[in-house]
């Protein structure tokens, strides 16, 4: 009964919308993701540099945000690029901000 109520107040004309194909599809950038959360889901913590795998990932993700937000902001917000920047990142900025590199 909530069903029928559910789907007559969703889809009013009776038709359910039909979904578009490709928007059931996730991105390749998604599936390869989940392909890395199942490597590291079934790897022994033991025998792999754990140390270098989290400087990685964070190394991943940081350049993933940097991305994302220079696509989203102009070139000159530099507080933004900086919020999600490495220490290396933020090094090389204040270099090429006071002329030193």
């Amino acid at each position: 009964m909530l069903a029928e109520q559910l789907r007559r107040e969703l889809s009013p004309d009776g038709e359910p919308d039909t979904p578009d194909p490709d928007a059931l599809r996730p991105h390749p950038v998604l599936n390869e993701l989940v392909r890395l959360e199942n490597s590291l889901s079934a790897v022994v913590v033991e025998d792999v540099d754990s140390g270098a795998v989290t400087a990685r990932l964070e190394t991943l993700l940081s350049k993933w945000k940097a991305m994302c937000s220079s696509a989203q902001a102009d070139d000159g917000d530099a507080v933004e690029r900086l919020q999600v920047a490495t220490a290396d990142q933020v090094l090389e900025f204040i270099d090429n901000e006071l002329g030193l590199s």
